[in-house]
């Protein structure tokens, strides 16, 4: 229920795109690490990896993502919807750090700036993960994809 109780942030993504008619198993998905997470939803595709802190991830991600959604993974432990609209980053994730809820935050307010290691997987531009959505196929959650250094 909106604005009731607490949601760890792997369910968060995860009870998202399921509610958003994506045809997959939340639990599956929601118990991996981010890597992993990211490879699953990726569905072959490439997995961004960004190990070079956090200001000049932003950096090159405003410079270089189109304007879309994208799944993020952050170091071992978090991960979230990464937001690139009208030239703006945003993390939309299930916060832990001051109020404890679901927030849209701009990126470089987020606890997104304490991480150094960022896992990066295309949903709006992923093509076999839109038609999946789009035909009501299931989304077999595999970790095959490609971990790309960028």
């Amino acid at each position: 229920m909106p604005g009731q109780g607490n949601i760890a942030c792997g369910y968060f993504v995860s009870t998202t795109l399921l509610h958003a008619g994506l045809r997959l198993n939340r639990y599956r998905l929601a118990q991996q690490g981010p890597a992993d997470e990211a490879l699953m939803l990726s569905l072959g595709d490439t997995v961004r990896v960004c190990r070079r802190g956090a200001a000049a991830a932003l950096k090159q991600w405003r410079n270089q993502l189109r304007e879309g959604l994208y799944f993020i993974g952050l170091g071992g432990n978090h991960v979230g919807f990464l937001l690139q609209q009208d030239g703006e980053l945003y993390m939309l994730h299930a916060n832990y750090v001051g109020p404890v809820a679901v927030q849209l935050q701009p990126a470089a307010e987020s606890v997104l700036m304490g991480f150094q290691e960022f896992y990066l997987a295309d949903i709006t531009y992923n093509r076999r993960l839109m038609e999946r959505w789009l035909t009501g196929k299931e989304v077999k959650l595999e970790k095959k994809g490609i971990l790309q250094e960028w």
